[in-house]
């Protein structure tokens, strides 16, 4: 590493810790968040270099789980740019053009927040840059064994964090044909490098903590965690939806130029495109190759909606195909900087001035979506839940965003652990069954929502995510629910549903007791966020109210409900 790389590791890491989150978030955030705190093993295939990070970061005598987990991110996100300033600074000899390199992947916004929250992109986005940075080097001359180790150990971090690095595929294996000097020792030594990656997913073997997804304590039951079986090895969530292949494609292009890489980085990406494959087209178009890849035709292949959460889904994938385009951005920056020094440019000499104010208005854009540090939306919603509903409730909810949520909140927390929070797409797992057993003796989990709903209306209270009343197959299977406390749907069982004016008085008086500590600031950072789909859940039992005051005639009632449910999401005018 050199002196530029450095600051830029140390500005981005002030920039990123500043902004972590101190709360539980959305996604998988919870999960890992409660993994760092009290171990087991994480969803498909495991993630064990990021799960081992997160318990060393633990160890911090500072800060609290949310803080310390989303901080191991952080050095993740921060190191990549590091790597991503040297790789470009020795592609085209210009420390400049390396810093402009990773201003343009450090403040774009999908890379940013997925830096300063508990998840594994970043780490995705370090392994990216170090197989980068590899190729960079080999590129430069560097040849025999050591290259082809320092490959291997770079393709493994990828192994042991993510199956996207099978994406890295045409620059890995460029580099690795590029360095040979021994074909059959440097082969070797590669591959040796690269089993250190499958080797760590041994850990997933210890016993212990406090969840565990999945039977990983024999090697069939690894196998099958690895191979990521439980949502189908190739697919990436558990959908049988169809889309067109072009709909998130079209959708990253469409953020790419102007949003994700701010314009000018954009347009000098396109340059550097050019350039790399003019003057290094070995290595251009290998680089190329990986960009379409990882960009397009991963993308192509997803099976999520390219509207609301599921582009929220998607958009954490982008961040691959990003932050290989900005080293494209960095060459075509070093060619900018020698053409104007060649000129005798007077903006030659400004020019890393003026790199700063482009850098603050990239900043001032995206760092509502970016900042962590007060967004609590999705802890106040768990809270707020977990607060309000009965003793020994049943709460089946709709998302691994608020199951995750109210997993830390449990596990971490240590608030109301008599609640079960069931989620209904797990219990065909013996695992998941195992879990709930040892946390709720007394609960005997049901296969269907409606078996459970039966079993226990009339001993337990339920409570339903009203997402599940939006499906008219299920909806006629279970007794009549209500809103009850603003946040989720009460199943009545056999009682006479309350009147409106009722539930109306009951839904005041127990959100005048809630935590609201967080709002969101703008349609991007509605857009964009996990969390912000909480508060869809409020505004939901509003509408579902007003909904009942119109079935009875009271359309006054019905829009003064309808206006309480506005203020929860005024970005939706639809709600």
């Amino acid at each position: 590493m050199n002196r530029p790389s450095v600051a830029v590791f140390c500005v981005a890491l002030f920039l990123y810790a500043s902004g972590c989150a101190w709360t539980v978030q959305g996604g998988d955030a919870g999960e890992f968040m409660t993994l760092a705190v009290e171990g087991g093993v994480a969803h498909p295939p495991g993630y064990p270099l990021f799960v081992v990070a997160l318990k060393l970061f633990g160890y911090l005598p500072f800060g609290n789980a949310a803080f310390k987990a989303s901080l191991a991110a952080s050095v993740f996100a921060a190191t990549a740019l590091a790597l991503l300033q040297d790789s470009v600074q020795r592609l085209t000899g210009k420390p400049l053009a390396g810093i402009a390199a990773a201003v343009a992947l450090g403040l774009s916004p999908t890379f940013w927040r997925y830096a300063t929250v508990a998840e594994v992109f970043a780490a995705g986005a370090f392994t990216a840059m170090l197989v980068v940075n590899v190729a960079a080097r080999i590129e430069g001359g560097w040849r025999g064994w050591r290259p082809a180790l320092a490959l291997g150990l770079a393709v493994a971090t990828g192994i042991a964090n993510h199956h996207t690095v099978i994406l890295l595929a045409p620059l890995a294996l460029y580099a690795w044909w590029t360095c040979l000097e021994h074909r059959v020792r440097d082969t070797a030594v590669c591959a040796a490098g690269q089993l250190v990656g499958f080797a760590l997913y041994g850990v997933l073997m210890v016993p212990g903590g406090a969840w565990r997804w999945g039977d990983t304590g024999t090697l069939d039951g690894l196998i099958h965690h690895f191979l990521r079986r439980d949502y189908g090895t190739f697919d990436l969530a558990l959908s049988e939806l169809e889309l067109a292949w072009w709909e998130h494609p079209l959708h990253f292009l469409e953020r790419l130029p102007l949003l994700e890489l701010f314009g000018i980085h954009a347009l000098l990406a396109a340059l550097g495109v050019v350039v790399c494959i003019r003057m290094r087209r070995g290595f251009g178009v290998a680089l190329l190759a990986t960009v379409v890849l990882a960009g397009p035709v991963f993308l192509s292949q997803f099976n999520v909606p390219a509207s609301g959460m599921g582009l929220v889904v998607a958009h954490r994938f982008t961040i691959l195909p990003i932050a290989l385009l900005c080293v494209f951005a960095g060459v075509g920056w070093g060619l900018a900087l020698e053409r104007l020094r060649l000129a005798r440019l007077a903006a030659w000499r400004w020019l890393p001035w003026l790199l700063l104010p482009l850098a603050g208005a990239q900043a001032q854009l995206h760092r509502d979506v970016g900042n962590h540090a007060g967004w609590t939306v999705l802890e106040d919603y768990v809270l707020n839940t977990l607060t309000v509903v009965e003793p020994n409730a049943v709460v089946i909810l709709a998302s691994d965003n608020f199951f995750f949520g109210g997993l830390y909140a449990q596990q971490v927390l240590g608030v109301r652990p008599d609640v079960v929070l069931l989620h209904p797409r797990m219990v065909n797992y013996g695992w998941y069954r195992e879990h709930l057993a040892s946390n709720h003796a007394d609960f005997v989990v049901y296969d269907t929502i409606p078996e459970t709903v039966e079993a226990y209306v009339t001993t337990r209270p339920v409570y339903l995510s009203r997402e599940h009343l939006s499906r008219p197959g299920l909806v006629s299977r279970i007794p009549p629910a209500y809103p009850e406390s603003g946040v989720l749907m009460r199943v009545q069982g056999a009682q006479r549903l309350p009147t409106p004016p009722q539930v109306e008085a009951q839904m005041d008086e127990a959100m005048a007791g809630m935590v609201f500590r967080s709002e969101v600031q703008s349609l991007r950072q509605a857009e964009d966020s996990w969390e912000s789909w909480a508060l869809y859940e409020y505004a939901g039992a509003w509408m579902t109210l007003a909904d009942a005051y119109d079935a009875g005639g009271d359309t006054e009632s019905a829009a003064r409900c309808r206006r309480r449910a506005q203020a929860f999401t005024w970005w939706d005018e639809e709600g």
